[in-house]
């Protein structure tokens, strides 16, 4: 699952350097940029220091603004995944997910031409595997919800909360007095999570999901606050946020299967299929394309007091996967 750093596959796609100035110091940030449907997805493939992940991960936005978030490739501590997704302020990202997935079987595929289709995936944000599936280019990920309680729900005035693993997201209809525009929604966002005090240091990561009705059915709207790094975007598509309006959808459900097909702002829609029995959620799955768009390398300064042990990482030679 390692390869050098110099080593590069004629079946790469183009590797592109994003970089104004190298400065003295600097260090070379290889990563791939993975298209889930919308919500472009940077994963980091070079062995960094954790510490450094949301310095890295805004050098990263700062410099490619097509980018919504950054997710960093480590080796798995459980012997039953084959790789684990860490997200640049630790949180759960359903599209990384997939991204992630959908990237490791493409890699494998082209070393040896006989990836696996099914596999686990640790992600941040949950203390359980991630199950993976993969056919063509749609990747399918489950959530672990046999967990859950009445607790994952709490209703609010104006929409309900949905606190999943890694991640909380609000749940409301579109405003019916408001023209869509990002900028709109992005202060009414804000608004809502301080309201219902979700801009909280020990909340990794919240979002707010507005749901538009139209006659081709559900358009979704999400805004996402990342803690640790503090960004506050205007997604294309949201997985975990897709999630958390089919639990909410089917929340009164008492038994049977749900399938939804929630259109995201990028005009790509993801399928969402929940089973419940006795009341309980008891599967939860989220299927949708993905794409890898391209390879690059940004060009990191490192502080001071972290270049030796970047060092240290870097002179491995290996980036993963």
């Amino acid at each position: 699952m390692y390869k050098d750093l110099e080593e590069e596959t004629t079946a790469e796609p183009p590797q592109r350097t994003l970089v104004k100035s190298i400065s003295v110091g600097a260090f070379a940030i290889r990563f791939a940029k993975v298209w889930p449907g919308g919500n472009t997805t940077a994963l980091v493939r070079t062995r960094v220091p954790r510490s450094l992940y949301s310095e890295i991960a805004r050098t990263i936005l700062q410099q490619d603004k097509s980018i919504e978030q950054v997710g960093f490739i480590e080796s798995p501590s459980s012997p039953r995944a084959l790789i684990r997704l860490q997200m640049m302020g630790g949180e759960f990202c359903g599209n990384a997910t997939r991204s992630i997935a959908y990237f490791l079987y493409e890699s494998l595929q082209k070393q040896n031409g006989n990836a696996p289709k099914q596999f686990m995936v640790e992600v941040s944000g949950s203390d359980q595997l991630i199950p993976c599936s993969i056919e063509d280019k749609c990747v399918e990920i489950g959530l672990p919800v046999d967990h859950y309680t009445s607790d994952l729900f709490r209703t609010c005035k104006d929409g309900t909360l949905v606190k999943l693993d890694g991640i909380q997201h609000f749940v409301t209809d579109f405003p019916a007095f408001a023209a869509f525009q990002p900028g709109f929604l992005k202060l009414r966002a804000h608004y809502i999570l301080r309201h219902e005090g979700l801009l909280r240091n020990d909340i990794l990561a919240a979002g707010v999901i507005f749901m538009q009705k139209m006659k081709e059915g559900i358009k979704l709207h999400p805004v996402i606050w990342v803690q640790e790094t503090g960004t506050f975007i205007y997604e294309t598509s949201c997985a975990s946020g897709t999630l958390a309006v089919a639990l909410h959808m089917a929340r009164d459900v008492k038994e049977g299967k749900e399938v939804n097909s929630l259109m995201q702002p990028s005009g790509m829609s993801l399928r969402t299929t929940v089973t419940k029995k006795d009341g309980k959620f008891s599967k939860v799955l989220i299927c949708g394309e993905v794409e890898t768009k391209e390879s690059n390398v940004i060009y990191f300064t490192a502080p001071q007091h972290a270049r030796d042990i970047f060092s240290q990482r870097l002179s491995l030679n290996t980036v993963l996967i």
